[in-house]
């Protein structure tokens, strides 16, 4: 399952719109599994991050799609 959150920002060049989404799902093959890690953005300087969770055949993800502002 995901779920996409936009937000349209009005600014002086247009219309800009910053995304980010969230995904749970449950694989029971990785149940003894437990991980965390992030891609390491750093903000203004990369456009997307990323962070991963997997916790007792949980895996959560987040993701930042509009993470910095590089243009």
């Amino acid at each position: 399952m995901t779920i996409w959150f936009n937000k349209k920002i009005q600014n002086i060049s247009g219309k800009k719109y910053n995304s980010k989404s969230i995904s749970i799902d449950f694989m029971p093959q990785h149940f003894f599994k437990f991980h965390c890690k992030s891609n390491g953005a750093k903000k203004n300087i990369d456009r997307c991050y990323d962070l991963n969770i997997h916790f007792f055949g949980i895996m959560f993800s987040y993701t930042n799609w509009d993470y910095g502002d590089v243009s």
